[in-house]
């Protein structure tokens, strides 16, 4: 699959070192400079992550919680609107597919971030 480019990907060619193919097949950095260096200025400023290749899928409907329910290994039916659940999809041998964060924003309309 030929490689996939974030909004940022110019910012990251100019600037890391070298870009590897991550999920998705987008490019993304490996590193701008040292992992050390960069562990130094995260926790003396502050640090950024690209993560322009995550998708949001909103789901809405009568069905939307039962359905997010039956897909996710967390339950999700004791969610009120505003809260956010981290959890894990798994296909149907118990192999996880990806981690993903549920938004509940009311009974019936939820966006999940893969």
């Amino acid at each position: 699959m030929p490689e996939r480019r974030t909004p940022l990907y110019d910012y990251h060619l100019r600037s890391a070192n070298r870009l590897v193919k991550g999920g998705g097949d987008y490019m993304f950095p490996l590193a701008y400079t040292s992992p050390v260096e960069e562990h130094f200025n995260v926790r003396a400023n502050v640090g950024m992550q690209d993560l322009s290749s995550m998708g949001e899928v909103d789901i809405k409907g009568p069905g939307a919680e039962r359905l997010i329910n039956q897909l996710l290994v967390n339950d999700i039916r004791d969610m009120e609107p505003g809260q956010v659940r981290y959890s894990t999809m798994c296909n149907e041998y118990g192999g996880v597919v990806d981690d993903i964060t549920v938004y509940k924003f009311h009974d019936e309309h939820f966006m999940i971030v893969t």
